[in-house]
């Protein structure tokens, strides 16, 4: 991709600087028809939006990219890291599992397009065998009935029955009832930092309390070395 911009980038380059030096001649060129019935004007317009565009699927030769160090600042927003990622950040078989989180826009749009016709075949033939399973979920965990609300999904109500105490949690769940990762911890805490003033529920309360006695958020390291990766407050980041 960057070996064709350049090229295309030098054919507009190249087209801009002759017209440039031939209206340093003959001023007249910028304004009567000069190429196939266009002013050099617009030849100039055309060659500088190319110009402009191209540069940007150019990258800078100069600028040393470290996939690592990207990868965990997304983290932080993000809460997901994988522990088949954490070691490997840099393989292009991390980068291929993210992409396929992140899409690109058109690509999204074109999958709203085509789920026209793909959307029955995945009800008939996908989710239909597993209506059970879906059925099963939401009867075992859309159990908490909020005030106002009405019925929710427990992992939203950030209750310790999901909790995990690797992450901060005063007890861990069972296995299947316990969000992956300390997820409900990492989603709890990014919600009290962003609104200081949510009521937290007891439970959850507890395990803010211990992760700030630790320090602030925006003051624990990002990175955590094999000894450190047992704390609980360097995990909830």
């Amino acid at each position: 991709m960057a070996l064709v911009a350049r090229f295309i980038s030098f054919f507009f380059g190249a087209m801009c600087v002759i017209v440039v030096v031939l209206a340093v001649i003959d001023e007249d060129i910028l304004f009567s028809d000069f190429f196939f019935g266009k002013t050099g004007l617009w030849l100039l317009g055309v060659g500088g939006t190319g110009l402009a565009i191209c540069r940007g699927f150019i990258p800078d030769e100069k600028c040393v990219h470290d996939p690592e160090d990207t990868m965990w600042k997304i983290f932080r927003y993000t809460h997901y890291m994988p522990k088949r990622w954490r070691k490997c950040l840099y393989t292009y078989d991390v980068y291929d599992e993210f992409t396929e989180l992140f899409e690109y826009r058109v690509m999204g749009f074109l999958r709203e397009m085509f789920s026209v016709l793909t959307a029955p075949l995945v009800l008939i033939f996908i989710l239909r065998p597993r209506s059970h399973q879906l059925i099963s979920f939401f009867a075992k965990f859309t159990t908490v009935n909020v005030h106002g609300v009405g019925d929710i999904c427990s992992f939203a109500a950030f209750h310790n029955e999901h909790g995990n105490s690797k992450y901060g949690s005063s007890s861990s769940a069972s296995k299947d009832m316990r969000s992956k990762q300390g997820k409900v911890e990492k989603s709890m805490m990014h919600f009290k930092e962003s609104y200081p003033q949510w009521a937290l529920p007891d439970e959850a309360e507890l395990a803010v309390s211990a992760v700030q006695a630790q320090g602030s958020l925006s003051s624990l390291p990002l990175h955590t070395s094999s000894d450190e990766s047992s704390a609980a407050p360097a995990k909830l980041l």
